[in-house]
């Protein structure tokens, strides 16, 4: 995680500058896959940071009159400690963090399952999340090492549930877990996922996804 903060910190910056009309690539259900030769994977839970913040960050957003309504009914903490997960604070970087802009919200919480880590959830509420989304895809895609397995970058439509952009491998060179790219809504979720932990972390991103 300390060579793709850093790698990606100044990158993701100056990503977003030239990003700003980017929008228009990240439309609501435009399929986009990147297949690679490893056999595809079910999507991970997001990363965290802050872990002060997020009982703030948790309050559910108000519906937008004659639009969708926001993502963050749920209580994120809540919905972890109900399907058995532990929260503590969290202290290791994130990549979102690299995209926050003046005005964003960002939270994040290591999850334990059993005393033992699962892994790690982060969120970012904002307007432009769409565009975040597609500055971290292509900053990752250049740190990629030929050791990259399981990647998946798609455009989704769950049954019953908002659409979503997300984006998931594993990257041995840049951390023994799982990373996980989530975008609903105005939210932006990072997972990390320890070897594992799969089902039930998967579990927790289907719930925070309705």
């Amino acid at each position: 995680m300390t060579r793709s903060s850093i790698l990606l910190t100044g990158s993701l910056l100056m990503l977003l500058v030239g990003l700003s009309t980017a929008d228009i690539l990240l439309v609501e259900g435009m399929p986009t896959r990147t297949p690679t030769d490893s056999a595809l994977v079910p999507l991970p839970e997001p990363p965290t940071q802050n872990p002060s913040s997020a009982q703030n960050a948790s309050q559910g957003s108000q519906p937008i009159a004659g639009g969708v309504q926001k993502l963050g009914e749920k209580d994120i903490a809540t919905t972890a400690t109900s399907l058995g997960l532990t929260t503590q604070a969290n202290t290791e970087r994130t990549l979102i963090a690299g995209v926050q802009q003046p005005g964003d919200h960002m939270h994040a919480l290591a999850l334990l399952q059993d005393s033992d880590r699962a892994g790690m959830i982060a969120w970012l509420d904002s307007p432009r999340v769409k565009i975040a989304f597609l500055a971290l895809k292509e900053s990752l895609h250049t740190l990629f090492s030929p050791r990259v397995q399981d990647l998946l970058d798609e455009n989704q439509r769950p049954l019953g549930k908002p659409p979503r952009n997300f984006l998931t491998f594993l990257d041995p060179e840049l951390s023994e877990e799982r990373f996980v790219l989530v975008r609903i809504r105005e939210r932006l979720f990072e997972v990390h996922i320890t070897r594992g932990k799969e089902d039930k972390m998967y579990k927790l991103v289907e719930a925070l996804s309705e």
